[in-house]
């Protein structure tokens, strides 16, 4: 999914990305840190700069990930938010995962059934966003764990689970996005202004 744990910012007119890479140097045997700047166009002008800061640890398999986006011009945001996990779901497991707070307490998050209509369809091309046609479940907590098999957590803004018609790729595939901070939607940006910055670990469990 584009932005995929690198948060995400939805706008009209969205055209090319430019990607800077600032450093790439190795951590460890198989890792890597990675430092770039993107440049998200609308039309021919540049409108979001986002900064990101990715360390990828083999030996303890662990990812980080700092990420920030500011605009650049006035503009119309349809939404955004930090992180933007998917955790596909589909008809094979119910449309259902696992999600535990640490400690092991369960996150109660229920199957998303929605499907896309002629409604949802139009606020797209709208870039309008329907919170009604979704459902956001709050962790409360900045540590959650996916079906027992990895673990995300933001130390500074609490996690979220969202499920929504918008994120149903077919009628056996689904997602959920897992993300952290505001979800903040349909709004003027002015230039400058920070549009999310987060940071994140996530660990990957270990047979």
């Amino acid at each position: 999914m584009p932005g995929n744990l690198c948060g995400h910012v939805e706008f009209p007119r969205r055209d090319a990305s430019n990607l800077r890479v600032l450093s790439l140097m190795p951590v460890g045997a198989l890792g890597f840190r990675l430092e770039g700047v993107v440049l998200y166009r609308q039309g021919d002008v540049n409108a979001i700069e986002q900064r990101i800061s990715i360390t990828a640890d083999a030996d303890s398999n662990a990812l980080t990930v700092k990420s920030s986006a500011k605009a650049l011009r006035k503009m119309w945001i349809k939404e955004a938010f930090g992180l933007n996990l998917a955790v596909v779901n589909d008809i094979f497991n119910d449309e259902r995962r696992l999600y535990r707070l640490a400690g092991g307490t369960p996150l109660a998050v229920s199957a998303n059934t929605r499907r896309r209509t002629v409604v949802d369809k139009l606020a797209k091309r709208l870039f309008c966003s329907l919170p009604w046609r979704e459902r956001v479940h709050p962790a409360g907590a900045e540590e959650v764990h996916v079906d027992d098999a990895f673990c995300v957590r933001t130390p500074s803004q609490p996690l979220w689970v969202r499920q929504s018609a918008e994120q149903s790729a077919s009628n056996s595939l689904r997602y959920d996005v897992l993300g952290c901070g505001p979800l903040r939607r349909n709004f003027v940006a002015k230039p400058g202004e920070t549009l999310f910055s987060y940071e994140a670990h996530l660990r990957c469990a270990v047979d």
